[in-house]
Order: structure tokens, then sequence, then C-alpha cells
């Protein structure tokens, strides 16, 4: 008896980035509005604190491609009210 596997392996390339911006309503929504989250981007992880004034977090993105990186980084750039964007490799 033959048994094959029916898995595929997909390989995710994960960069962090560190965000700030003033705080306001919706804020983290256009966030994560401005990143594609498909079968292609995913957002693995997020964490956010405001304080009334200012906005800081942190998100992790997974992509299949790297070129992504790129296009994520400037459409966090272009969110209203963004002040910062640092991406980081994960590792």
């Amino acid at each position: 008896m033959n048994i094959t596997s029916n898995t595929v392996n997909i390989n995710w390339h994960q960069i962090s980035y560190r965000v700030a911006g003033f705080d306001r309503l919706n804020f983290v929504n256009d966030i994560t509005n401005a990143i594609p989250q498909d079968d292609a981007c995913q957002i693995a992880r997020l964490d956010f604190e405001a304080d009334g004034v200012q906005a800081r977090g942190w998100l992790i993105i997974r992509v299949r491609q790297q070129q992504w990186f790129t296009t994520i980084h400037d459409r966090l750039r272009s969110v209203r009210g963004m002040v910062s964007v640092q991406a980081d490799p994960v590792i």
C-alpha cells in the first residue's frame, strides 16, 4: 500500500514593524486596512498602546514574496497621522 502526502510546504518571510503616530479614532484600524490580507500576506501579530496623544505599536507581517515588504512599508507610511515606521527582521 502506497500512501502519499497531500501537504504543501509554504515558505513565509516575516518582518516586524514598529510604528508610532498620533492617537486618533480608527488609527489601528487604518493600519490593518493598509496591509493586504490574503493568501500572500498575513498579519501574524499586532500589539498597540495609546495615551490619548501618541499611539505606539508593533506588528509582525508574513508574506510569501519579499518584495511585498516595500509595498507594505509605503502603505504604513501613508496612514493618516503616522509619524514613524521602522522595519526589523524577525528571527
